[in-house]
């Protein structure tokens, strides 16, 4: 066993890396006419404030498609530095837009780029690298790409690393893990048998390995959710099987997954398309596109097991549901509900509901309004939540026992103890260790 005196003595606080000092919601309006970002941050009680808006591209009814129009995908950084939107328009290739997200929450767009068609799923591995689907039936893949900024907006790069096809009939969600630096992939397969979900763990030069996969037929799993734990990811299945299901499985140390005993579980509403967890991973909230209504369900603390909570919400009408979130906030944990109606009220913006201790919800104050059009999905920034890989207990704080849960890692062979990202296990990864523990976090 290798130790230090400093790795034994050790005992700093860990913040995070981000931009953003409070807790902040980051909203892409999917308009075909525009393409915009709308920042809130909560108050005091947990109703939305708007602190920006910025537009990435509009054009005039009639007119050619523009590249900045149709945000799709959308997601942030794990030290919250960036934010990245990826477009769905009739254009090949797309747009994939890199937004700076200063301390206050305001936002400036740092750089355009070209990626392949439709890039519809999106997750950072840390502030450097990030995985894009192409989306394509029959032929997707997950490409991964570093991003280094300029000095200057519109002078960064964007130079993909690694890519893979594997089970890719039609890739539209990534969901990542950057304190275990794994990434999650989900294969559509409409109407086939091959549909599953892959995990990847991505190593320090931007690497893809493989270290999990299940099969999910005759179910699909659409938008994915991991809870803060780390132990369990959930998805909603759509119209297939069921048609009411919720998916989800167990997530091993090093990437490995298994089905939970009992899922699919069957949700009340019409093809749960979208899901999030509470910041305490006892809840999971399930968003409907077949009636856009937001169920509740609880989750086992010990198999992560699913049980109807009947606990729902209605947003509106059939599809004006955009996609569901939660922070932890000083008020309490909050879930926040995007609304892109089009016909039904014409309210679109996000709804603020505060999660009670048996998982209701309470609606706090109106919906906010985004002023774009469609505001559709949406990521959420949460302070203090450690993406340092030196904590790897996940407490917040760099102490002896992530030293000791890094020993038991490398002695058990764990990939998750490889830190210099080479394949192997050796003293190299002890010292690439205790440089990040001795640094501390950013």
């Amino acid at each position: 066993m290798i130790r230090t005196a400093t790795a034994l003595l050790l005992a700093s606080a860990c913040s995070a890396f981000g931009q953003a000092d409070d807790p902040t919601v980051f909203v892409g309006n999917n308009g075909n006419l525009l393409g915009a970002v709308t920042s809130f941050q909560p108050d005091a009680t947990g109703a939305l404030v708007e602190i920006d808006y910025i537009v990435i591209d509009e054009r005039p009814a009639g007119g050619p498609s523009l590249p900045g129009t149709n945000i799709e995908g959308i997601a942030l950084s794990a030290g919250g530095r960036f934010l990245a939107t990826g477009h769905a328009t009739a254009l090949d290739p797309e747009q994939l837009t890199i937004i700076e997200v200063d301390s206050d929450g305001m936002l400036r767009i740092l750089d355009e780029f070209t990626v392949r068609n439709a890039p519809l799923g999106m997750a950072w591995v840390d502030d450097e690298y990030i995985v894009v689907a192409e989306s394509n039936i029959g032929n997707s893949f997950a490409r991964v790409y570093r991003y280094t900024p300029g000095a200057t907006p519109m002078t960064g790069s964007l130079v993909q690393t690694d890519a893979t096809a594997a089970g890719a009939t039609f890739i539209t969600n990534i969901e990542s893990d950057p304190s275990r630096r794994l990434i999650f992939v989900q294969d559509s397969d409409f109407g086939g048998s091959s549909a599953n979900v892959t995990s990847y763990r991505v190593d320090s030069d931007g690497q893809l390995t493989e270290t999990g996969f299940v099969f999910t037929s005759p179910n699909f799993a659409l938008d994915m959710a991991l809870a803060r734990n780390g132990e369990w990811l959930y998805a909603g299945g759509g119209i297939s099987g069921s048609g009411n299901d919720v998916l989800g499985f167990e997530v091993g140390p090093a990437g490995s997954l298994t089905t939970i005993g009992g899922s699919p579980f069957v949700s009340p509403g019409s093809s749960p398309a979208w899901v999030t967890v509470s910041p305490d991973s006892r809840f999971v909230y399930a968003g409907h596109g077949g009636d856009a209504s937001v169920w509740g369900f609880s989750s086992d603390a010990t198999t992560g097991a699913l049980t109807s909570l009947g606990v729902t919400f209605d947003v509106g009408s059939r599809g004006s549901l955009g996609t569901v979130g939660t922070l932890d906030l000083d008020a309490g944990q909050f879930l926040f509900v995007s609304d892109n109606s089009t016909s039904f009220d014409d309210l679109q913006g996000l709804y603020s509901f505060r999660i009670e201790d048996d998982g209701s919800l309470t609606q706090v104050g109106d919906i906010a309004m985004t002023q774009g059009s469609q505001p559709d999905n949406f990521v959420v920034w949460q302070p203090g939540l450690t993406s340092c890989r030196a904590d790897i207990d996940g407490d917040g704080q760099l102490t002896i026992f992530d030293f000791l849960e890094f020993q038991n890692l490398f002695d058990a062979g764990d990939p998750a103890a490889d830190f210099d990202g080479d394949g192997d296990l050796t003293l190299f990864d002890f010292l690439e260790f205790q440089n990040l523990f001795d640094a501390g976090c950013e």
